[in-house]
Parts: structure tokens; C-alpha cells; sequence
């Protein structure tokens, strides 16, 4: 793969090591789930815990939005949900309103049938981003022919990022999808729909911002103003719907959100930011300092992404991936609040970076590999370390692809493309 002068056996592992873990990991899911003793998996915890948050939420939003952050009402419907199996403590819902109103449509359907439809929706959208990335986003690269969509669809399966998050019915997959799908309308110049999708992210607003500064340096209204119009109909709709009390008191919260990693029982070590790996590794007084260091970051990685961005606009569109992967690195670098589960997106990250017209080069192809074999091994292997000490050591691993990929997108203008960016927006 990548070009390098591999053995036989060395693309062998490659290939079969990927399917092998696949098959541990099913094995695990299936003995957690059809074991499970009422809503309590054979694991010792809650099968589909951030879904039930998600419901209870969509519950709230619809009967009763004047509690939708009140953590004493969430902990009694969250119980109420998987009576008579106890929940122990509370998963707080801190997503924005318009979030619990998309997930109150579920809400329809009793929570085990919305629970085993959200894993279908899950399952289905890891296909489809496997296919938009074999099709779309490996082509363009130096994986052309090496990584067919269905072996990526099995990296991805086996992945404990995405394991881990399926389990407790995160949406991870459908971020994942988004931004496979947000990647390659950008590489192709469909402007409209790039912003379309983009806007679909705000559940997750931490993972458009990337793409907006992008956008906005290379000037691209369409993208920009299709954006703009979803957010305003989403929100709009929300506040329409319930007024702004529950916007307000979401704003209240924030000040709690950042002290997150301090509450006693919450699991800190998925963290996978700088903020994360910092709070868990030092005591609570040093929470201000932290927070100052993650708006320097913030500020200072948006300036960096603009600049890059500035300094590729003479390239073709279509040969742009290695910077898109640094927006889409962009959050996992600069917010506080991005976990184990959404490493899944290193998958796009590294196949945007295959993209490189320097691929072909042994140093930069052997550094694209080894950090896709250290994100793969990373993913399971540091959480269960971070388990044992409680630092979010998995933190470590978007910092050090970003460390291998920064001076590498900074270098690229002076390797021409061979097809030149048409003009125009």
C-alpha cells in the first residue's frame, strides 16, 4: 500500500489483521448485547447510554422543554426510560436545543425499537462513507486501486472508535458521513451542496468551523450562504417551536460543560483534545489557564488553517485534500469537547493526506502509513491506558498526526499541480 517497497507478508497483515479484529469485535458486541440483563449489558454498563440521553432529551424537548437542562428531571426520565434496570448516575444532555427537536421525531417509536432503528441509520451511514471516501476521496490519492471500499469499510468497522461509540448509540457514523460527503462536493466544486451538508453538522458545530474558514478565504458564497440558510431554518425552527428559554438556559450551562472533566465518575480519559488531556492531567486550580490556552489555540489554529488555506488557492480544487484534513483536524485541536468515538475521522484525515502530490515519495508515503497504523492500535490501546490513570492520553493522537501532516501542507504550493484551479467562486 502507498506505494512502499512492502514485502508480501507485510500487505498481508495489512489486509487480514483489519478482518480478524473485525471479527473480535463483533464477537464482544454480540456477547455484551445478548447477555445483557434488561438495559444493563454482560460489560457491567448501560447498553445504548448516550441514546437514551438523546431520547430522553427528544422527550423533553417535546413535552416538557422547560427541563431540558434541568439534570435532576434528565436523571428521572433517563431512569424512567430503562425501568427497571438502574441507571446509575446521570449522562447530562449538552447538546444545543435544535438537537433534542430532531431526536424528539424518534421519540414516536418506543426507546428499544428507535434504539435498534439509530443502530441500522448507524451501520448504513458507515457504508455510505465508506463508499463516498473509496470512490470519491481514494482515487485522487496514491491509495488508487490499493483500498476498494469495502477493506476500507472493514478498517473502519474494526475500529474501536467506532466500536465504542456504537455501542452506546452515539452518532459518530453520521458525522463521519457528513464529512466524507462535505470533502468530496468541496473537491468537486459543488459549492451549494458542500454548505448544505455542512450546515446538517450543527449538531456538531465544532466540525463545519474547518470548512467555513476554508470557504471563506477561498471565497466560495454559494457554499457560505447555503450554510447560512439550513442553520437559520434548523434554529429558526427550534426557537419557533419553544421559544428562546431553552437557549438561554443552555448558554447557563457552558460554565459547567468546561468543568466536565473534574466531575467525579465522568470518564474524562475520552477526551481527545489538548483541553482533555491537560484538564485530566492537572488538578483543578489550573482550570483558567487551560481554558486561556484553548482559545490561544483556538485563535492561533485558525489563522494557520487561513493562511494554509490562502497560501493553496492556486491549486486545483480537486488537489486540495491535505488541507481540507487539516479542517476537518481543526476541532480536535481547538474545543474542548470531542471524544473517543469521533477518532473515527481520521480515516478521511489520512486519505485526504494521500492526496498529496508528493505521495510518492517514500519519507511522506511511510508517514501517512505508520500514522494510520498508530491511530488504528492508538484508539484501543491508549484509552485503556488513559483508563487506568484517568489522563486522556488518546489526546495524543490527533496532535501527532497534525504534527506529521502541518510543515507538510505549508510546503505543498511549492509543488505545483498539474491542473490549475479554475477561477471564479
Amino acid at each position: 500500500m502507498l506505494n512502499l517497497p512492502l514485502s508480501a507478508a507485510m500487505r498481508t497483515r495489512l489486509r487480514v489483521y483489519p478482518r480478524l479484529a473485525l471479527l473480535g469485535m463483533v464477537g464482544v458486541l454480540l456477547f455484551d448485547f445478548l447477555a445483557s440483563q434488561g438495559w444493563l449489558g454482560a460489560l457491567g454498563q448501560i447498553v445504548g447510554s448516550d441514546f437514551v440521553t438523546l431520547y430522553a432529551a427528544g422527550t423533553a424537548f417535546r413535552t416538557a422543554p422547560a427541563q431540558l437542562y434541568d439534570f435532576a428531571a434528565q436523571g428521572a426520565l433517563q431512569q424512567a426510560l430503562i425501568a427497571p434496570t438502574p441507571y446509575p448516575g446521570l449522562n447530562p444532555f449538552i447538546s444545543p436545543p435544535y438537537v433534542a427537536q430532531v431526536y424528539a421525531l424518534l421519540t414516536l417509536l418506543p426507546l428499544p425499537w428507535a434504539f435498534g432503528l439509530w443502530q441500522l441509520l448507524a451501520l448504513l451511514c458507515l457504508g455510505g462513507a465508506a463508499l463516498t471516501l473509496g470512490r470519491v476521496i481514494v482515487p485522487e490519492s496514491a491509495l488508487k486501486g490499493d483500498f476498494p471500499a469495502w477493506q476500507l469499510a472493514i478498517v473502519l468497522l474494526s475500529s474501536f472508535a467506532f466500536v465504542s461509540g456504537f455501542r452506546v448509540g452515539q452518532n459518530h457514523t453520521l458525522t463521519l458521513l457528513l464529512i466524507a460527503a462535505v470533502c468530496a462536493a468541496t473537491l468537486r466544486e459543488r459549492w451549494g451542496l458542500a454548505g448544505v451538508l455542512a450546515a446538517l453538522l450543527l449538531y456538531k458545530p465544532q466540525f463545519a468551523l474547518g470548512f467555513l474558514i476554508l470557504w471563506l478565504v477561498w471565497w466560495k458564497p454559494k457554499a457560505l450562504m447555503a450554510f447560512g440558510t439550513v442553520a437559520a431554518v434548523w434554529v429558526g425552527s427550534a426557537v419557533a417551536l419553544r421559544g428562546l428559554s431553552p437557549f438561554l438556559d443552555y448558554l447557563a450551562l457552558q460554565d459547567s460543560l468546561l468543568r466536565l472533566a473534574y466531575v467525579e465518575g465522568f470518564p474524562s480519559y475520552i477526551f481527545v483534545t489538548p483541553y482533555g488531556l491537560l484538564a485530566t492531567a492537572l488538578p483543578e486550580r489550573f482550570l483558567p489557564w487551560i481554558q486561556v490556552l484553548t482559545q490561544f489555540l483556538l485563535l492561533t489554529f485558525a489563522l494557520g488553517l487561513l493562511i494554509v488555506g490562502y497560501r493553496w488557492r492556486s491549486i486545483a480544487q480537486s488537489h486540495r485534500g491535505p488541507v481540507l484534513a487539516l479542517a476537518v483536524l481543526f476541532p480536535f485541536l481547538t474545543m474542548p469537547y470531542t471524544l473517543l468515538h469521533d477518532l473515527l475521522l481520521m480515516a478521511p484525515v489520512l486519505l485526504l493526506a494521500a492526496q498529496h502530490p508528493a505521495i510518492h515519495h517514500s519519507n511522506i508515503a511511510r508517514r501517512v502509513l505508520w500514522a494510520a497504523i498508530a491511530c488504528y492500535l492508538g484508539a484501543l490501546l491508549l484509552p485503556l491506558v488513559g483508563y487506568a490513570t484517568g489522563v486522556a492520553l488518546a489526546a495524543l493522537l490527533p496532535l501527532a498526526v497534525f504534527a506529521a501532516l502541518a510543515g507538510w501542507c505549508w510546503r505543498l504550493p511549492e509543488v505545483q499541480s498539474p491542473v490549475r484551479a479554475e477561477p471564479g467562486p
